[in-house]
């Protein structure tokens, strides 16, 4: 297990092996996944058996687990990594459970995967968020993120944020 970042109140870090139920249960969370592409568990597990292949060759960037320092628990998922197709660059994501939500955790993240971006030589970051998740909207804004644009993505028109660096 590698800690990527380290904040006040969170880690982020690798996934371990044993790890997939945690991000199977939070796949179940209609809350949770609202605004995100509905997977199968066994979407889920393949997913994060790419995960714990990625961190072998992506380096400085993948997916990561985040956990709450204070109690030690496993609160949600974050990335950095080569942005979807029909986006261009580094993408930024994060994903935390319905029960940390509201406390300033998802700004904390984001604050943290672009200053970690930024210091490894990033330029821009992109982002994205179904244009009804006005809670993933203010966290962009907060830590920095634009939008003027929107792109076709998952069948419709969703705003893309983007950040460059100095502008963090």
């Amino acid at each position: 297990m590698y800690t990527v970042i380290e904040t006040p109140r969170l880690i982020i870090r690798e996934f371990t092996p044993n790890e997939e139920h945690l991000l199977v249960a939070m796949g179940r969370d209609e809350r949770i996944t609202r605004y995100v592409t509905p997977r199968t568990d066994e979407e889920i597990k393949s997913l994060f058996q790419q995960i714990l292949a990625g961190y072998k060759t992506l380096s400085r960037f993948g997916r990561w687990a985040i956990i709450d320092k204070a109690c030690g628990e496993f609160i949600g998922t974050c990335m950095l990594m080569a942005a979807r197709e029909g986006l261009t660059g580094t993408e930024i994501g994060y994903n935390l459970h319905y029960n940390y939500w509201g406390q300033g955790l998802a700004t904390e993240t984001v604050n943290a995967l672009v200053a970690y971006g930024f210091e490894t030589g990033l330029a821009e970051i992109c982002a994205i968020t179904d244009g009804e998740n006005k809670a993933s909207q203010r966290v962009l804004q907060k830590t920095g993120f634009t939008t003027n644009e929107t792109v076709l993505m998952f069948g419709k028109y969703i705003p893309l944020y983007i950040i460059k660096k100095g502008d963090h």
